[in-house]
C-alpha cells in the first residue's frame, strides 16, 4: 500500500503535466516542453574504500596479485591466502582468498573443485606441504588459517549475486582484476537488488554471455539465503507474471544493467498505486558490465569505416555510415529478446523498449525495422547520434574527433598493445579530454556531460561511473569503446551522404522522443537535434518531450517524472 505522500506526489504529478494530442497524430505534431517546478531527491551510492596498499593507479590491482588472478586457480589462491594469514597480512590474505571466485575462471574453477570434493583443507594442505615458506608453521596453524580462507571465499561466493546482502558491507572491498580474470558480477559498485540472471544470445556468429535482470512491480527483490560455509549459491530460474508489462532497457555505452533501476523504482511507484504490473527487463550489452567482452576486430575490421585524412586532420568516411560494430548492438538486442522468449514466451508482453544515449541511439534504430511484430513502441531519450554525420561534409574540425577515436581503436597499430600505461592513458583521455581555447571550455570531458551539474547526485554519480569501468577494465574493453564511439559520431539519424532522405523519416514505430535542454554542447547538441528532428518527424506517430533544467540522464536525473510520462505515453497506445 502506498503512503498518502506517494498518492499526492502522484496526483500533483498528473495536474502539472502538458495536456497532449490525440495518440494517433505525429511526432512533429506533438511537441512539448516541461518546466520541473522542484528536484526529485536522489540516493548518493555507498563507495568501498581499498586497502591502498593492494591497489596502483586507477585500480589496477598489486601486481602479485595480478599473477595469481591470471592463474585463476582457487587452490593456488587459497594457499597464498593461508600463508599471507599467517604472516599477519590480512588484507592480502582476503584479496587472495577473494581472487578465488570473484573473477569469472576462477569462479568455473571453484564451482569444479567444490562439486567434485576436492574444495577442502587437505587440498590446499597438499598445496602447501610443496612451498617452503609454510615449513615454519605447524600443520595445526596451516589448517586454523585454511579454514580461513576457505571461509572468506564461500561468504564472498555466496553474497556477490544478491545486490541486496545484508552481509555484503561486513566484508568491505573485495578483490577484483578484471583485466585478468573478468568479474560476471558487480563487486565494489553497487549491484541491483532484483535477481540476475545469465544468457547466451548468439548474434550472427558471435556468442554472448549477458547478464540480466527482471523487475516486476509487485515482487519484492529475492531474500538472499543465509550463508553457510560451505555452500554455493543454486542458479535462479526466470519467471515472468503473466500480467507484466514489459520495458526491456537498452542501458548508454560503457553502462550497465543497473543504470534503470532509478526508473523502475519511479514505476513501481506507480503501478503499486494504479494495479499495473509495470516491469523492466534490463541486460549488459557486449563488451560493457558484466557480459562478454569481445574484440571489435572480430565484427569487422576498422578500416569498413574509412580511414583519417593526411596527419589524422579530419576523417574519410567515403561519403557512407558505416558502423559495423554499432549495427552489431542492434542486433544483440533483438537476439536477446528472441533468446529470452525461448525461456519465457514473453513477446506479446513487451510495451516498448527504451533507453537513452547509446540505448537511445539504438532504440531509434530500432523504430525503423519492419520484421519486429512484437514492437509497439519506443521511448527513446537523449539520442546519440542524433546529430549530423560528424564525419559528413567538409568541416575537418569536427572530423578530428572521428579521426582520434579510430586512432585509439587500433587505427595506430601500437594502441592495440596493451602496454604498462594503457589503463591510465585511457582514464586520462575518457574522463578527461575536455577541449579548452584559452580559458573558453569549447567542449566539457565526456562524464560532464552524463548529468547537469547542479543536480544533487552529479559528483557521486561521476565518481562512481570511473568505478564502474576501472571493475571491469580490460583492453578489449578499451579498443570497444573508441571504436563503438567513433561509430556513433559517424553515423547519423539524420541524411547520410548516400541517400536522399532522412533516416528519420523511415521511423514507423510510435515513439516517445525526449531530451533535456541541459544537454545540449558543441558538436554533437543533442537537445537542440533532437527538437530539430522531432518538429520533422511528420511519418512517426508519437510524442516529443522537451525538458528544462535536466540533463543527459532524464531517468536518473526526474524518474518520477519521467515514469509518469511513459506510463501516459503507453497508457494511450
Amino acid at each position: 500500500m502506498q503512503s498518502g505522500y506517494t498518492v499526492i506526489f502522484l496526483v500533483l504529478l498528473a495536474m502539472s503535466a502538458p495536456v497532449y494530442a490525440e495518440q494517433d497524430s505525429s511526432v512533429a505534431q506533438n511537441i512539448n516542453f516541461y518546466t520541473p517546478v522542484s528536484e526529485e531527491s536522489c540516493e548518493q551510492p555507498f563507495f568501498y574504500q581499498a586497502p591502498p596498499f593492494l591497489l596502483q593507479a586507477e585500480g589496477r590491482l598489486h601486481s602479485d596479485l595480478r599473477r595469481a588472478a591470471l592463474r585463476a586457480d582457487p587452490i593456488f589462491d587459497l594457499h597464498r591466502a593461508a600463508l599471507r594469514y599467517l604472516e599477519g597480512s590480512v588484507d592480502f590474505g582476503n584479496a587472495y582468498a577473494d581472487l578465488s571466485v570473484t573473477g569469472r575462471r576462477a569462479m568455473s574453477n571453484f564451482h569444479v573443485l567444490h562439486y567434485t570434493g576436492k574444495l577442502n583443507e587437505q587440498t590446499v594442505l597438499e598445496s602447501l606441504s610443496k612451498d617452503s615458506m609454510a615449513d615454519k608453521y605447524t600443520n595445526d596453524q596451516l589448517l586454523e588459517a585454511i579454514r580461513r580462507a576457505i571461509a572468506r571465499a564461500y561468504k564472498v561466493a555466496n553474497v556477490l549475486p544478491y545486490g541486496n546482502s545484508p552481509e555484503r558491507r561486513d566484508l568491505g572491498w573485495i578483490t577484483i582484476s578484471g583485466e585478468d580474470d573478468l568479474p560476471y558480477r558487480p563487486v565494489n559498485v553497487p549491484s541491483a537488488e532484483y535477481t540476475q540472471y545469465d544468457l547466451d544470445v548468439m548474434v550472427g556468429t558471435h556468442r554472448v554471455r549477458t547478464r540480466y535482470m527482471m523487475a516486476e512491480s509487485f515482487k519484492l527483490a529475492p531474500v538472499p539465503p543465509q550463508v553457510n560455509e560451505r555452500s554455493l549459491p543454486r542458479p535462479q530460474v526466470p519467471q515472468l507474471s503473466k500480467d507484466a508489462k514489459v520495458l526491456i532497457f537498452v542501458h548508454g555505452m560503457d553502462s550497465r544493467l543497473e543504470e534503470a533501476v532509478d526508473l523502475f523504482k519511479a514505476l513501481q511507484k506507480i503501478g503499486q498505486t494504479t494495479g499495473e504490473n509495470w516491469t523492466i527487463i534490463s541486460m549488459d550489452l557486449p563488451s560493457s558490465g558484466y557480459a562478454s567482452m569481445l574484440d571489435h576486430r572480430d565484427i569487422s575490421p576498422l578500416s569498413a569505416l574509412g580511414n583519417p585524412r593526411p596527419l589524422f586532420f579530419g576523417f574519410d568516411a567515403h561519403g557512407k555510415h558505416t558502423v559495423p560494430v554499432l549495427d552489431f548492438m542492434e542486433n544483440f538486442v533483438v537476439s536477446f529478446v528472441d533468446t529470452l522468449d525461448q525461456k519465457l514466451n514473453f513477446k506479446n508482453q513487451i510495451m516498448a523498449v527504451i533507453g537513452g544515449s547509446l540505448g537511445g541511439n539504438l532504440t531509434f534504430r530500432l523504430g525503423r525495422r519492419h520484421d519486429l511484430p512484437w514492437l509497439k513502441n519506443v521511448v527513446t531519450w537523449s539520442p546519440a547520434s542524433i546529430w549530423r554525420g560528424l564525419a559528413d561534409g567538409g568541416d575537418l574540425f569536427k572530423q578530428i574527433g572521428v579521426a582520434t577515436a579510430w586512432k585509439r581503436a587500433g587505427g595506430d597499430l601500437a594502441n592495440l598493445e596493451e602496454t604498462p600505461r594503457r589503463r591510465n592513458e585511457f582514464f586520462d583521455q575518457a574522463f578527461g579530454g575536455a577541449i579548452n581555447i584559452g580559458l573558453i571550455n569549447l567542449v566539457p570531458a565526456q562524464p560532464d556531460q552524463w548529468w547537469r551539474t547542479s543536480w544533487a547526485c552529479y559528483k557521486s554519480s561521476r565518481k562512481m561511473s570511473r568505478l564502474d569501468r576501472q571493475e571491469i577494465y580490460n583492453p578489449k574493453f578499451r579498443l570497444w569503446h573508441w571504436r563503438l564511439g567513433a561509430e556513433q559520431l559517424i553515423f547519423s539519424q539524420q541524411t547520410p551522404p548516400d541517400r536522399q532522405t532522412p533516416r528519420y523519416l523511415d521511423n514507423h514505430v510510435r515513439m516517445l522522443l525526449a531530451c533535456g535542454m541541459s544537454d545540449d554542447f558543441n558538436f554533437t547538441n543533442i537537445c537542440s537535434s533532437t527538437k530539430k528532428t522531432a518538429e520533422r518527424m511528420t511519418r512517426t506517430p508519437g510524442r516529443a518531450l522537451i525538458i528544462k533544467d535536466t540533463g543527459h540522464s532524464i531517468h536518473n536525473e526526474r524518474p518520477n517524472y519521467f515514469a509518469s510520462e511513459i506510463v501516459d505515453f503507453l497508457s494511450l497506445e
